[in-house]
């Protein structure tokens, strides 16, 4: 079994050094940094990482709190999260909430989420989970595409997003909003409401106040956006349409399309998050940097679990129209 000093024999440099990539330091040079890990990776080196955590009083480990799983963003966030975390010799452990139940187990002080070195929650409000802005924990939070005052968080910002869709969006005859409803108000992140204010306010701003625009609130179900957009087809001659998500905007698209009717030619579309089938689909939309959102997370939670800050890290990153044949 190769050791620290053979890495540091074949890569040229001090055990030391070896060391202090091994230990994340941020102080190594980064060629001496690539020499080590190709010298790891020759030797086929795999570091006691169980061991070497313990001994600094660490268990290795992020835990990520999600809402739900089986939707692309989150799958996105997840392995954008994971993936950096496993940069830096860290391992993650998932909690989707999904329910009541979880959530309960969740507030237990010592539930098993809580012995890890952080926690990543994404897409939840800790104001809505637990009543105030608070965890039954003295470790490092970082939250993700929420903003919680008093907390470390990156998010996207989805009043921009909804501004950046009324903006663009080619304006017809009728004006709607789809999409918004929580099945659960406990596990909502706010973030569909603040998309909608932002709209609303730039049509405001752009056609005056006179403009109406309607609000049809469904919960984030392909199902019902297709009977919708079924029944709006039907029901009137030109419109535009911003789904506040794009998983809304194919179930309307594919819905209308049982009536013949055409995004682009009979009605406006506007979708947000730029999922991967958006593209396929020429969905026009309002773009997250979903790998970024999770990549910044999990690098501010491994600083923060080192020491490195202290202050409160507050990040917001704006989105960006995709033009695209729906509109």
């Amino acid at each position: 079994m190769s050791t620290i000093s053979d890495i540091a024999r074949v890569a040229g440099v001090s055990t030391g050094t070896v060391s202090k990539v091994l230990n994340n330091d941020e102080r190594v040079k980064e060629k001496n940094r690539e020499k080590v890990l190709e010298a790891m990776k020759r030797l086929n080196y795999k570091p006691n990482l169980h061991a070497r955590n313990l001994s600094k009083g660490k268990t290795g480990l992020v835990s990520i709190i999600i809402p739900t799983i089986g939707h692309e963003f989150m799958a996105r966030i997840v392995n954008a999260i994971d993936s950096t975390l496993e940069e830096y010799h860290y391992d993650s452990v998932l909690f989707p909430m999904l329910s009541q139940s979880r959530l309960k187990r969740f507030s237990d002080p010592f539930h098993f989420l809580y012995h890890t070195d952080g926690l990543i929650i994404s897409s939840l409000s800790l104001k809505h989970l637990f009543g105030k802005a608070s965890l039954p924990v003295e470790k490092p939070i970082v939250i993700l595409d929420t903003y919680e005052e008093d907390f470390d968080c990156i998010y996207v910002d989805n009043h921009e997003g909804g501004r950046l869709a009324a903006e663009n969006l080619n304006i017809r005859e009728k004006i709607f909003i789809i999409g918004g409803l929580e099945s659960d108000h406990a596990f909502t992140s706010t973030v569909f409401q603040v998309r909608k204010d932002g709209f609303k306010q730039k049509i405001v701003e752009k056609y005056g106040s006179g403009t109406s625009v309607d609000e049809i609130p469904i919960t984030l179900d392909w199902n019902e956006a297709f009977k919708l957009g079924k029944k709006l087809s039907e029901e009137n001659h030109s419109f535009s349409v911003f789904c506040l998500s794009d998983i809304i905007a194919r179930g309307f698209i594919e819905g209308a399309g049982k009536n013949g009717k055409s995004p682009g030619k009979d009605y406006s579309l506007i979708g947000f998050d730029n999922l991967e089938f958006a593209e396929t689909l020429d969905i026009a939309t309002i773009a997250q940097p979903v790998e970024q959102l999770g990549e910044r997370g999990a690098k501010i939670i491994l600083e923060k679990i080192n020491g490195k800050h202290s202050e409160v890290i507050t990040e917001r990153i704006t989105p960006k129209y995709i033009k695209r044949g729906s509109n």
